[in-house]
């Protein structure tokens, strides 16, 4: 398999986890060093990750994800990409559903042979509530 193969692999295997609420799959898809930077809030390192995942939850917050690469570029280790994405979101059960949009920036190193989530930064801010 190539490198863009695996880092797309990777990258289904994490939205697959991310909406079963399988935090700890994602764990192993990320760097010890990982960072994540979202709009408006404090940047998550994996040590806040991992305190999060370790909550327990009924179900992922996370109802639905879509992404649509705009580009993916591999050199050597390190890997880059960009994407548009919308995810929905809720809370709880009876909570609204939050619907965002917009960019994704991402950077994959290669370790022992494997890509891994290093960075991302998430652009989306909030488009829609529907109660």
């Amino acid at each position: 398999m190539d490198d863009e193969a695996a880092i797309r692999g990777l990258l289904n295997e994490w939205r697959a986890a991310m909406q079963a609420g399988d935090f700890r799959t994602a764990l192993d898809l990320m760097t010890d060093d990982a960072v994540f930077l979202r709009v408006g809030q404090e940047p998550l390192d994996r040590t806040n990750f991992t305190a999060a995942a370790s909550r327990p939850r009924r179900s992922s917050p996370i109802v639905e994800f879509m992404g649509n690469i705009q580009e993916l570029r591999v050199n050597g280790n390190i890997a880059y990409m960009w994407a548009d994405v919308s995810t929905t979101t809720r809370s709880s059960r009876w909570a609204p559903l939050v619907v965002k949009r917009g960019h994704s920036l991402a950077v994959f190193r290669k370790e022992s042979g494997n890509w891994l989530l290093a960075r991302s930064a998430d652009m989306s801010i909030t488009s829609r509530t529907d109660a």
